[in-house]
């Protein structure tokens, strides 16, 4: 198990280290001395997801936060290896549903796809199973800054069903549509991070639990609404929980878990920590 996992990591660390050069999957297999099939195969096994969705991904996430830094959109499409911008476009508004110059207007949040981290990783019957986890460090540093105040954690509901029943792009605009809810109701003082496969955290300022509640009653009050997800009329939905930061949340092995444990069952009640 070790050494695939490792392979996998290696890959996941060249492919970070290449956002803005040219990279074909071949050239990851051979960057881990592992055959291009078996490496594809295994990282689709593990992440649930092609090698090169990943890469477009990624990229267009790193690629996101420049563009609300206020740079050239026609130069971040040509740093990240794409031929014009108009190809830029048609890869962003996959990941992200709408046009480069449409985010940066109306968006904070850039970090739709998250490195992926490596947690959880185990071993059954020689297979590896891994829960897509995302690189949090950033969050764990903002944690560490805010304690005493409130975290506010989102789950996406009926993720894994929505995948299964409709396909992984109809899953993606759900995700995106879920982070837009999030990100139209967060102000300049407040990080959104998006922490797994389904789940989002929002580091605030505030100190007492009705401010907090209030922000995610706000978000929760959209459940149900529809969107177009490739083609496919769907309701989206989220449940939410909210906990004031305290010691529990300074090791970072357990950051998760608390996450987790503070997000309500039920999307017609919030759960308070």
């Amino acid at each position: 198990m070790e050494q695939k996992a490792e392979v996998l990591f290696s890959v996941l660390d060249y492919i970070e280290m290449n956002l803005c050069n040219e990279i074909t999957q071949n050239e990851c297999a051979d960057a881990v001395h592992y055959s291009l099939s078996g490496l594809q195969k295994m990282f689709r096994y593990v992440f649930n997801i092609s090698i090169g969705e990943y890469i477009t991904k990624r990229r267009v996430s790193v690629a996101s936060r420049e563009i609300l830094e206020g740079n050239s959109i026609t130069d971040i499409a040509y740093k990240y290896g794409y031929g014009s911008p108009e190809a830029f476009t048609r890869a962003f508004r996959r990941v992200w549903g709408i046009n480069p110059s449409e985010f940066r207007k109306t968006c904070r949040f850039s970090e739709i796809y998250p490195k992926i981290d490596r947690i959880e990783c185990k071993e059954d019957k020689g297979e590896i199973f891994m829960a897509k986890r995302f690189d949090i460090s950033e969050l764990y540093d903002k944690l560490k800054a805010s304690m005493g105040n409130y975290v506010i954690a989102f789950d996406t509901c009926c993720l894994s069903d929505i995948n299964s029943n409709f396909g992984s792009k109809a899953g993606d605009a759900v995700i995106a549509e879920c982070m837009r809810r999030i990100d139209a109701t967060t102000d300049d003082t407040m990080m959104m991070f998006r922490v797994g496969g389904d789940e989002f955290a929002v580091v605030t300022q505030y100190t007492d639990s009705d401010s907090a509640c209030d922000f995610a009653k706000r978000v929760l009050s959209h459940n149900g609404e529809t969107i177009d997800a490739d083609g496919y009329e769907l309701e989206v939905s989220m449940r939410a929980g909210v906990s004031k930061l305290d010691n529990t949340t300074k090791n970072y092995n357990l950051l998760f878990e608390k996450i987790n444990n503070i997000i309500s069952d039920d999307p017609e009640k919030l759960k308070i920590d």
